[in-house]
């Protein structure tokens, strides 16, 4: 996997992706290939798909991408950071001045975050089941966003899937 050129290959590439590996792979393996695809091809530094946990106040990743490799997965509490409000079931993108706005958030502190975004992932009924998202060392800026915006759009759907299988749901 390489970094695409621009943001518009980025896309292309991206949606490429999740057609060609959305067919290939199911669950945990697809959402594995998924963060690292992100990862590379918007040079980003961190993209993780949560499980939300029963209790509705922790998150687990299913798969992490962190700072170029595969990571192991975490587990945390939603309060005071940006995940929870994308499980108040809408996309949230933080385009600079993250750890400002959540500084109660101990792991953005050492991530060194600037900027993030995600969007919550539902099963057929529309209960959440997790997240999708994306977060930055440096300022998102208005190419990157609606680059990602429309990669986490067109893509939450198969995600969602492949998390409800990767969870057993």
């Amino acid at each position: 996997m390489t970094r695409c050129r621009d943001r518009q290959e980025a896309l292309d590439c991206t949606l490429l992706f999740i057609a060609q590996q959305g067919w290939l792979r199911t669950g945990k393996p697809f959402l594995d290939s998924l963060v690292e695809f992100l990862g590379r091809t918007l040079d980003v530094a961190y993209v993780l798909v949560d499980e939300l946990l029963p209790s509705g106040s922790r998150a687990r990743s299913i798969a992490l991408y962190a700072n170029g490799e595969p990571a192991h997965n975490i587990e945390y509490d939603l309060a005071f950071t940006p995940c929870e409000n994308v499980m108040n079931k809408r996309l949230c993108c933080y385009p600079d001045g993250l750890r400002e706005r959540f500084p109660e958030d101990a792991l953005l502190v050492q991530m060194k975050a600037e900027s993030y975004m995600g969007i919550p992932l539902w099963d057929s009924k529309g209960v959440p089941l997790g997240l999708i998202s994306v977060t930055i060392g440096g300022r998102i800026d208005d190419a990157i966003m609606r680059v990602m915006d429309a990669i986490v759009l067109f893509s939450a759907l198969l995600i969602a899937v492949a998390l409800a299988d990767a969870i057993g749901n």
